[in-house]
């Protein structure tokens, strides 16, 4: 499955540039994609990774210019995608 991201801030402006990272906790298998121009990053979740398995989503900037997000144990493998959209806030 993949978890289809879009990353924005509160005005709706797409965040370029972002880690977006999937980590299984089952088996610690980690998957990372970077936002594009529109915000957008699809992390594939492959491999050993099954359905049931809890994930630790997280986003993290390192420019420093928006606060990042972690979703620990909060996500589940399923068979199908799943869509996510997360809103940052700037550092202030």
């Amino acid at each position: 499955m993949t978890f289809k991201t879009w990353v924005s801030d509160r005005a709706g402006n797409p965040i370029p540039d972002l880690l977006v990272c999937a980590n299984d906790e089952i088996n610690g298998e980690s998957f990372t994609r970077s936002t594009d121009g529109g915000g957008y990053a699809d992390v594939a979740m492959l491999s050993s990774c099954k359905v049931g398995d809890r994930v630790t989503f997280s986003v993290i900037d390192p420019q420093l210019r928006f606060k990042g997000d972690v979703q620990g144990d909060a996500l589940v493998i399923t068979v199908d995608d799943k869509v996510l959209k997360v809103v940052l806030d700037p550092f202030v």
